[in-house]
């Protein structure tokens, strides 16, 4: 036998004793190992524990205190408080008081035959704090010196008193929480302090309270000799009403009132006529307290004045014109009356006299007077010397004596039941056309045949076969004819109608009616395109805001449409012969929509109060809604805590902005409306899924005056609403009300954001090991069940391990220490590089990282709508994912925010481009700052996204600057020469 082969078979067979002492070795390990889990889960399954404790981390004072716990197994109980045993079993209740606010350490002790185990809760008791709720005082003002007093506290109090000018006054307890009493004060201001002690603890209210139990007193005017005009003043030393007549009378019997001009000074107009005159004046301050009437006796005077009366109406064509004067008395010479042109020129007019009181005269305007502006000055002396100036019912007197443009274009045109005559007229407004005929050449001024105010005439006077020669003429209101046109014939067919028969026009004297109608319609067009343009160029941010919630650009420019539509339907009547009634009526309704249009065309706006806040709930509105979230929905005492507690962390997780505004809208009908704006602004840094918001608004505003300008929410009550959110990152909610209400009242209203019951994710504090388990928990008979099946485990493990020799070993390769890379490498540099985050990501969260990459791919590639798909998938698995470590959930959060900035930008960029389209320059800025502010979010990355919103950045400024611009340009544009 070869040495060498037989030491190789020799050392061959000892190293697979070797490799069986070893695989026999590792089995009795295994063995040994499997029997210690025995022992050791069979000592976990009858030592005592306590397995469950009920007792709130926070209570407030007045409310009942519930402790409880059990154990897994028969023992024995105590509670002890501070030490103290309060309880020899499983529970205890107490009811607190109002003085036990601070910490208690309670302790839930539980014994056996051979085990004694405690753990232990603090609970915090909070403060009710003592509040006073003030009825009395009513008011600040009194007059009186005795005041009565009487408050209410939230909960009874050791003694309630006021302070008054270092003087305290007990008042008596009417009830346990209703105090009452009086004070006496003298006339003056004085501070108040209302003030309730609870053990030391002090509730306080203050008001300033006026006492006035004197009456005003007064001085009187005119006295003496009055000259011409009569104006009763009446000067108080406060303010006050005052009443004055022509005999002495109280105060409550004096038939005349005062108007209010000044806080002190009181005036009246009077015309009582030459001669001496008394009058009582009596005034009554604010208090009540009335001042004893006074009298005033003056003498008036009154100057001549003159009354000017003129042949012929405005305006006034070259020619003379006769006037009379007529003056009020005699005079001690003739007067003297001035004609003054405009630009300073004027002229005496001779008088001539008619009658102890009354004059002629003529009044001559020449042919080159063109068009002026004059009025009269007067001037006379009466009998007294008493000299006056006024002329009564004066009016401007209007000259005009440029004649019309011709008329260039004009036909005749030959018809079957007459001759239709047309023409176009460019020259000034408001004329008629004066229509000249013969029946032979040579038509003349003296050939007069008719006038009308439109652009067309059928004549239907005329003769068959028989030629008529026409011209036309413009003739202007002061009666001025311009040049005749050039001459048309025409010679009809047939004459068959009478002229007022035509079929095709409507009657002249409609006509002007139906001019006046499309003048105020062009007027109502006007403001219409002044309103539109001044709202879509408001510079307030407040009031561009306020347009754009509640769309009142939208509701000016459907009124100009409105508008424009009616001045259509009218001229369309011009074509139509109407009787009078068929006129009116159609005329009428178009009337009855332009009104309609008035009634929502906004002239005027103003923004009377506006508040933003930080709007939190307090636990009364958080109870509230609980309980609204919960109603018809069958939920355990447990489960109710549950959601109570995941809704009160919930509110650390959304912040809510309230802006409150109070707003006042002038419309073209005259009419004022008053709106109150709520907008809540809810945020959440973490995307928040499956919740909903209840709103309760204050009870003063009426539920059916309120309208929805954003989400549409669900009425649970008459004033309470219910919003529903898949996802919530920032969501805002605005509503308007009709109501006239205070800002103070719109304040009260209250938002609540909670979890959608049954969806949410509540943490429940596991007493064993301090962690949380959601809604996973085990009553006892579940740990038997675990225990059991625990131990089959077990000996299934052992038995296999010593029936297995394993003679090859292969190391373990747990799944936990694998780095899957999907589409790229393992480090996702997803934000930008002052945000980089490096996932070391587990296999079971492949799918929500696949969702994220590609989301942020298809976002820097500027494709918004396949970005968002991929966002709300990621989302939506986001919720459901069970991380191994808070570190790595925080870590793909920030790459879901990232994300959601990215998307928001390119949202923001979109509406920009409509604002551009629009030409809204305010709605422009503000997707500019909201393009800036998720920039910034973003980072400076170096992706298309980034690179393309800086240039439409770049863009948007060039293109607002430039609306600007041109809207300065047509403003300047339309500016009055």
């Amino acid at each position: 036998m070869d040495m060498t082969s037989q030491g190789s078979e020799t050392a061959t067979a000892t190293m697979k004793r070797r490799q069986g002492n070893a695989g026999y070795t590792r089995a009795a390990v295994k063995t040994l190992f499997a029997c210690m889990l025995i022992l050791i889960t069979i000592n976990a399954a009858v030592a005592l524990s306590i397995t469950d404790i009920q007792a709130p981390s926070t209570i407030t004072e007045g409310n009942l205190l519930q402790l409880s716990f059990t154990t897994d197994t028969s023992a024995t109980y105590r509670i002890l408080q501070d030490g103290i045993e309060v309880s020899a079993s499983d529970s205890y209740d107490e009811q607190l008081g109002f003085t036990t606010a601070g910490l208690r350490t309670y302790t839930f002790e539980a014994s056996d035959a051979n085990t004694t185990i405690n753990e232990t809760r603090i609970i915090e008791i909070l403060d009710t704090a003592l509040s006073i709720t003030l009825n009395e005082p009513a008011s600040s003002d009194y007059a009186t010196t005795i005041i009565p007093v009487q408050l209410e506290t939230n909960i009874a109090a050791d003694v309630c008193y006021t302070v008054t000018d270092a003087t305290t006054h007990t008042l008596t307890q009417d009830s346990p929480t209703s105090y009452s009493g009086s004070l006496t004060l003298t006339d003056g201001l004085h501070i108040v302090e209302f003030k309730c002690n609870l053990n030391g603890e002090i509730a306080q209210e203050e008001r300033t309270i006026k006492v006035d139990t004197t009456p005003p007193t007064m001085s009187l005017g005119p006295s003496g000799a009055v000259d011409d005009q009569v104006i009763l003043t009446a000067t108080t030393s406060e303010v006050s009403t005052c009443k004055y007549g022509t005999s002495h009378q109280q105060y409550s019997d004096l038939p005349g009132t005062f108007p209010e001009t000044t806080s002190l000074t009181h005036q009246q107009e009077l015309d009582p006529g030459e001669g001496s005159h008394t009058y009582y004046v009596a005034c009554r301050d604010v208090y009540g307290n009335t001042a004893a009437s006074q009298s005033t006796t003056f003498t008036l005077r009154e100057k001549p004045s003159a009354r000017l009366s003129i042949e012929g109406g405005n305006p006034h064509k070259a020619g003379s014109y006769d006037f009379t004067l007529e003056v009020s008395e005699q005079l001690r010479e003739p007067p003297k009356l001035t004609i003054v042109y405009q630009g300073g020129s004027s002229q005496a007019l001779v008088l001539t006299e008619v009658g102890d009181t009354e004059y002629e005269g003529v009044i001559i305007v020449p042919d080159n007077a063109g068009e002026k502006v004059a009025s009269f000055s007067f001037s006379g002396t009466d009998l007294s010397g008493l000299a006056g100036t006024r002329i009564e019912e004066s009016e401007l007197f209007l000259i005009d004596t440029i004649k019309p443009n011709k008329v260039e274009t004009f036909r005749a045109v030959n018809g079957s039941g007459g001759v239709n005559l047309s023409w176009y007229y460019d020259g000034e407004d408001d004329v008629q056309f004066n229509i000249y005929r013969t029946s032979g050449l040579g038509v003349g001024y003296n050939d007069f045949f008719t006038t009308t105010i439109g652009d067309a005439y059928l004549d239907t006077d005329t003769t068959a076969a028989v030629k008529f020669y026409y011209r036309i003429a413009a003739e202007d209101d002061a009666g001025n004819i311009g040049p005749l046109s050039h001459e048309e014939w025409a010679s009809p067919a047939a004459a068959k109608h009478a002229a007022q028969d035509t079929g095709a026009f409507l009657d002249p004297v409609l006509q002007v009616d139906l001019d006046a109608r499309i003048d105020i319609i062009e007027g109502h067009i006007l403001d219409g395109e002044r309103s539109l343009e001044d709202l879509r160029k408001e510079e307030s941010d407040d009031k561009a805001w306020l347009v754009s919630t509640l769309g009142l650009d939208n509701d000016a420019g459907q009124s100009l449409k409105t508008f424009k539509d009616a001045k259509t339907r009218l001229e369309a009547l011009r074509t139509k012969s109407l009787t009078l009634d068929q006129f009116k009526n159609q005329a009428t309704a178009i009337q009855e929509v332009v009104d309609a249009a008035l009634t929502k065309l906004p002239f005027d706006l103003e923004v009377k109060n506006r508040a933003e806040y930080d709007e939190v709930a307090d636990q009364q509105a958080l109870d509230a809604a609980v309980t609204h979230a919960l109603r018809g929905k069958v939920v355990a005492e447990g489960e109710k805590q549950a959601y109570l507690e995941a809704a009160r962390a919930l509110q650390d997780e959304v912040h809510i902005t309230t802006t409150a505004t109070i707003v006042s809208i002038t419309y073209a009908d005259g009419r004022t409306k008053s709106y109150a704006i709520v907008e809540k602004r809810l945020l959440s840094d973490n995307p928040q899924a499956n919740l909903l918001a209840i709103e309760t608004v204050p009870k003063a505003v009426v539920p059916n005056t309120i309208t929805f300008l954003s989400a549409e929410p669900t009425q649970l009550e008459e004033d309470i609403f219910q919003y529903s959110f898949d996802t919530l990152v920032d969501e805002t909610l605005v509503y308007a009300t009709q109501s006239d209400v205070s800002l103070p009242t719109m304040r009260q209203s209250r938002l609540v954001v909670l979890p959608v019951p049954g969806v949410m994710t509540v943490a429940v504090e596991n007493s064993m090991t301090g962690g949380a388990l959601g809604f996973l928990s085990f009553d006892s008979s579940s740990q038997n069940l675990v225990v059991i099946l625990g131990l089959i485990i077990v000996i299934g493990l052992a038995a296999y391990y010593l029936s297995i020799r394993d003679d090859n070993p292969k190391p373990l390769h747990p799944e936990r220490e694998h780095t899957i890379m999907h589409a790229g490498p393992s480090t996702m540099t997803l934000a930008p590089a002052s945000m980089t985050q490096t996932v070391l990501v587990h296999r079971k969260h492949e799918p929500l990282v696949g969702l994220l990459l590609h989301g942020h791919e298809l976002a820097d590639e500027t494709r918004y709508l396949d970005a968002l798909h991929f966002y709300r998938q990621a989302l939506a698995r986001f919720d459901e994912e069970r991380f191994s470590s808070n570190r790595l959930k925080e870590s793909v959060r920030q790459e879901l925010v990232l994300l959601h900035a990215k998307i928001s930008l390119l949202e923001t960029m979109s509406k920009a481009h409509d604002s551009c389209y629009l030409g809204d320059t305010a709605l422009l800025a503000r997707q500019m700052r909201a393009m800036r502010t998720h920039a910034e979010t973003v980072g400076d990355e170096s992706t298309k996204l980034v690179e393309k919103s800086k240039a439409q950045y770049g863009y948007f400024y060039n293109k607002l600057n430039a609306i600007k611009l041109e809207n300065e340009r047509l403003s300047e544009e339309e500016q009055p020469l």
